[in-house]
């Protein structure tokens, strides 16, 4: 049974402050396979991720959060519709980042939402994305 891996904590970020909002956004949000020594993501998600048999794919969903320190957010993983996991983040600090993982087996194709949200159920940020089997 495929599910969720443990979600961990970055903990402040020393990136250059937000445009908007409270969910710092920008095109890092999901990645693919690595994280390097320092904790940054290093692979952006384009397109459908094929899912070839017999193997599977781990990805990760980055997000950075401001002025919620105190707060609690979860990260929740959607297939189809239905909530596959969910991840939940005290927020420990002004400037926070956290992520949470998915392993994509070949037998988990469909389309895919991964999205933050606050304590009370409001979204601040998703991403959608296809797994399909070549």
């Amino acid at each position: 049974m495929i599910i969720a891996e443990q979600a961990q904590e970055i903990g402040p970020s020393a990136l250059t402050p937000p445009q908007v909002g409270r969910v710092i956004n920008d095109a890092r949000k999901i990645r693919v396979l690595k994280i390097h020594s320092d904790r940054e993501p290093v692979a952006a998600l384009a397109g459908t991720i094929v899912l070839e048999s017999g193997s599977a794919r781990r990805l990760y969903y980055f997000t950075e959060l401001q002025d919620m320190a105190g707060e609690t957010v979860q990260h929740k993983w959607i297939r189809n519709g239905e909530t596959i996991a969910t991840v939940t983040f005290p927020i420990g600090g002004v400037r926070w980042r956290i992520y949470s993982s998915k392993l994509l087996s070949s037998r988990m194709d469909g389309e895919w939402e991964a999205r933050v949200e606050s304590a009370n159920g409001e979204v601040l940020d998703r991403i959608a994305f296809s797994a399909a089997r070549p």
